[in-house]
C-alpha cells in the first residue's frame, strides 16, 4: 500500500500498473483521471473526492493529476505489489508504449518519457 501526496498541478503521466490489479480512494482533497483500457482506445475523464474509491484490472491505464486548491492525499493498493509501470501517450493514431519503468516507489523516475511522448507528438514538416 502507498500513501502518496500530491502538490497541486502534480500528475502521474499515463500508466499502467505492470500486471497488478488494485484501488485507489481520495482521503483528502480531490484527483482528476484520465482512464481506459491497453485493449481499448479512447480515454475517458472523472474527478474523485474524498471518500471516492476505485478498483482496476491489471489491464486499466490511467493518469491521475491534482488540479485542485490545495494538496491532496490518495491510499493505492496493488496485488501482486506493484513491481514496475508500463508508460503511454495517446495521439490520434492511438495508444503508443513508451516504456515500462521499474518501481518500488509512487514517483519511478520519468524525466526520459517526456521527451519521447513529445516526439511522438511531433507532426512532420
Amino acid at each position: 500500500m502507498w500513501l502518496i501526496c500530491w502538490d497541486i498541478g502534480q500528475d502521474t503521466l499515463l500508466h499502467d500498473h505492470g500486471g497488478s490489479a488494485g484501488a485507489f480512494t481520495v482521503a483528502r482533497g480531490s484527483l482528476t483521471e484520465d482512464h481506459g483500457s491497453v485493449r481499448r482506445t479512447g480515454l475517458r475523464t472523472r474527478r474523485h473526492t474524498v471518500g471516492k474509491a476505485v478498483g482496476f484490472d491489471a489491464d486499466y491505464l490511467h493518469n491521475l493529476v491534482n488540479v485542485g486548491t490545495e494538496p491532496t492525499v490518495s491510499v493505492h493498493a496493488y496485488s501482486p505489489p506493484l513491481r514496475s509501470m508500463n508508460f503511454y501517450c495517446w495521439l490520434p493514431t492511438g495508444m503508443h508504449h513508451l516504456r515500462e519503468i521499474p518501481c518500488d516507489t509512487p514517483e519511478p523516475d520519468t524525466s526520459a518519457l517526456e521527451v519521447e511522448a513529445a516526439r511522438l507528438r511531433e507532426v512532420p514538416a
